[in-house]
């Protein structure tokens, strides 16, 4: 169905030009399932497979000569950069590369766009060609099933505070939206791996309130509901936090943690770490204040 797609959208939009632009074969990311832990948390998580290289190829068909002939490029309606790669070129290892293959006698290109090795991004890349007055346009297709950021520490935070957790989604076709859930957990077991275990255990479809936390789209090329912005954090939204995301052609699945501190407790480890800004302080105060001693070691 894919190739079909690709094929159609060649009669269309290159028929009617000197140059005729198509796609041959559409890209896969490839990802794979495994074990994460955050904290004393396991659990399955997708990521990209970076081993693999990932590929869209094109045919140019009627090129008179590919040394005047001109490539732009987009993925998924915005312009982006793409190395021209020459047969010589060392090959790069950073960056949206092509390579190619002239057959004089048929004058056809073989174009062959090889995306970024270290951060492949899926999608529709449109590549048109240009040669003298003679433009023709071709869609590839970069399929992936949706791959969340993994979060690999807790967050930790004042109560008052406005922080965003950002659950950016790497898939095409692009997801509908971000699904939110939330555990509570009390500040005084955000050490205690049962309690946490357990928070996993009641994992809940997140409540909206506007007055505390709302959800965002992160940017214009983002999923809808990927950021979830906290505008005056609460003791109450200490604990565990997971976004879950689907689409035809898989799940992914993320937790994290916030940990809320009090601010009053910050104070007063500030104000005991001050009373402490003098040896003649620390020798006064060593054995009437602990509180003073244990500041010094914060």
């Amino acid at each position: 169905m894919f190739d079909y797609l690709c094929l159609t959208l060649f009669l269309f939009v290159g028929i009617c030009s000197g140059l005729e632009v198509r796609c041959t074969s559409n890209g896969t990311v490839e990802t794979y399932v495994s074990t994460v832990k955050l904290e004393g948390l396991s659990y399955s998580k997708r990521a990209v497979n970076f081993s693999v290289p990932v590929s869209v190829k094109y045919e140019i068909k009627n090129v008179n000569d590919p040394s005047v002939l001109t490539l732009s490029w987009e993925r998924d309606g915005n312009e982006i950069s793409v190395n021209r790669r020459k047969t010589n070129d060392k090959p790069t290892i950073s960056s949206d590369y092509t390579t190619e293959v002239f057959s004089e006698s048929t004058h056809t290109l073989e174009l062959t766009l090889h995306l970024n090795p270290k951060d492949p991004v899926p999608g529709n890349y449109t590549v048109s060609a240009t040669e003298g007055d003679a433009t023709s346009s071709a869609s590839g297709f970069v399929y992936s099933a949706p791959v969340l950021p993994l979060f690999t520490k807790p967050k930790r935070v004042l109560e008052g505070d406005i922080i965003r957790i950002i659950c950016s989604v790497s898939s095409y076709p692009k997801a509908s939206s971000v699904l939110w859930s939330f555990a509570p957990i009390p500040t005084s077991q955000m050490d205690d791996d049962n309690a946490l275990t357990s928070a996993l255990d009641s994992l809940e479809t997140l409540v909206i309130n506007e007055t505390n936390y709302v959800l965002e789209t992160s940017s214009e090329t983002g999923t809808p509901n990927d950021t979830l912005r906290f505008l005056n954090l609460k003791n109450s939204d200490n604990g565990l936090y997971a976004c879950n995301v689907t689409t035809e052609l898989g799940t992914d699945f993320v937790l994290s943690i916030v940990n809320v501190k009090a601010y009053t407790s910050v104070y007063y480890r500030q104000t005991s770490y001050n009373k402490c800004s003098s040896q003649s302080d620390i020798l006064n105060l060593i054995i009437d204040n602990w509180n003073c001693l244990h500041a010094l070691q914060l």
